[in-house]
């Protein structure tokens, strides 16, 4: 048995590169599976109206004016222009960024912890809670993944080597981050200080080259930097009311949470064992690989806490999705760690990692495949609106999600409509609660209404009704 076993380790060994290429082709291969539908949240409806309707210039000045840097936009708007603005190719677009988080696997890695860390982490990066759903999401988080990941790895391979080469894709990739995500910048300031601790404890002859990395990446950051301050001028407020104490529990749901009871509460636990274990075997270790733990395991956190204080001056809603960037280094602690136990230890906690995973893919399943039936039925509903001009809508700012479904029809507001101009003629509405028109209004105009179907755009937005409005007056 024990010759058995020693065998299918060799044979594992001699193989990993193919093995590990086929995982990431058969993960890829399920996130495909799951981008076929044509659902759209308010959010992704706001990207795919930005990049498909704006010409570059014009995308550039809108996104100024959004709360995200350009960074994934242009590179929705380069693709969209060679391949089409089509939604598919759009989410098609961020799963390219997930499946290059896993190249990270397959090539860094694996180089520096072995083939075993590498599978284990590929798993969690590319079917793991959260991570699978902003795969498919169009939006900047699996580019912030990307990254904060490769930033990370890129200054292990600083402290290590210390490669010029190293220390200018570091530059390139953190820069990268920050105009992808504004909270980006704070598990990219974990890992700066990271790097800096190290260099100072390594080698205290390399500060000037940490400095220069510094300079450049401010330097790089200063086309930008007025758009920065001008968002947080403009939002920089706290909302009156507004409850901003720290709820790790929500965090963890978010970030760890699957179908499986208590889930969301596992991996906080095997990350404390994991430091348990570091601490017992930190002779298994060498110094720069227990920093970069440190680092790895540390991040989720301290970015959480940071970024909760941050936000507390800024307008805006705060959700956990900011700070997935750094989910990425925080399944690296786990796969480093547990990949160095014996096979036991290993292959148990792969088992329980593919369970979470299968239950993920599960979840995400019926979120994205779910919507496809009753998304046709809408689809049947809005043939009645082919060839009008304009619609009326009443729930405010939706209009960018009913523009995205309805790319060739202008969408007024409501109370807005020049109704004189509609005596004896009639008009689309899409109705969704919102408001309603005052009975003064519906009286001087005898407003005769017409329901002509039940509709649901995405997952948790149903009851939408589309009405015909008659103008009899």
């Amino acid at each position: 048995m024990r010759k058995l076993l020693k065998r299918g380790e060799e044979l594992l060994e001699k193989y990993q590169l193919c093995l590990l290429v086929a995982q990431i082709l058969v993960l890829t291969g399920a996130m495909i599976f799951l981008a076929r539908n044509r659902a759209m949240d308010w959010d992704e409806a706001y990207t795919f109206n930005m990049v498909s309707r704006h010409g570059f210039a014009d995308m550039l000045r809108a996104t100024a004016e959004d709360i995200h840097p350009p960074l994934y936009y242009i590179v929705l708007w380069l693709v969209g222009k060679m391949f089409g603005y089509k939604l598919f190719v759009m989410k098609l677009c961020t799963i390219l960024f997930t499946v290059l988080t896993m190249l990270l696997g397959i090539t860094l890695v694996r180089k520096n912890w072995g083939w075993k860390a590498a599978a284990f982490w590929n798993l969690a990066i590319g079917m793991g809670p959260f991570l699978l759903f902003y795969s498919l999401y169009i939006r900047m988080y699996s580019l912030s993944l990307f990254c904060v990941t490769f930033s990370a790895l890129l200054a292990y391979e600083i402290l290590k080597y210390n490669r010029r080469r190293d220390w200018v894709l570091f530059v390139i990739s953190s820069l990268a981050g920050v105009y992808t995500h504004y909270f980006t910048a704070i598990p990219l300031a974990v890992i700066y200080a990271y790097l800096l601790i190290g260099i100072l404890v390594s080698d205290r002859k390399r500060w000037q080259d940490f400095l220069w990395c510094c300079v450049a990446t401010i330097v790089g950051y200063l086309p930008w930097i007025s758009v920065v301050i001008s968002t947080f001028t403009s939002s920089g407020v706290t909302k009156s009311g507004e409850n901003f104490a720290l709820d790790f529990r929500g965090m963890l749901g978010s970030f760890f949470g699957t179908g499986i009871e208590f889930s969301a509460y596992m991996p906080a636990v095997l990350m404390a064992l994991g430091v348990i274990i570091l601490f017992v075997d930190r002779n298994r270790y060498t110094l720069s690989e227990k920093m970069f733990l440190g680092m790895c395991v540390s991040n989720l956190w301290i970015s959480y806490l940071l970024c909760r204080v941050v936000s507390s001056f800024s307008q805006h809603f705060w959700a956990d999705r900011y700070i997935l960037a750094a989910a990425g280094v925080t399944w690296l602690f786990l796969a480093i760690i547990f990949s160095r136990q014996g096979w036991k230890t290993y292959l148990a906690c792969g088992v329980w990692l593919a369970c979470m995973c299968w239950s993920s893919f599960g979840g995400v399943r019926h979120i994205e495949l779910g919507t496809v039936d009753y998304l046709n039925d809408t689809y049947r509903i809005l043939e009645q609106v082919r060839g009008e001009k304009q619609m009326i809508y009443n729930y405010e700012t939706y209009d960018t999600l009913y523009s995205a479904h309805l790319p060739d029809q202008e969408f007024l507001w409501y109370s807005q409509v020049d109704f004189d101009s509609l005596e004896g003629d009639s008009i689309y509405m899409i109705s969704w609660g919102g408001e309603w028109f005052d009975p003064d209004t519906i009286e001087k105009y005898n407003i005769r209404v017409e329901e002509c179907g039940t509709m649901r755009f995405e997952e948790g937005m149903g009851g939408i009704k589309l009405l015909k409005l008659y103008f009899d007056n």
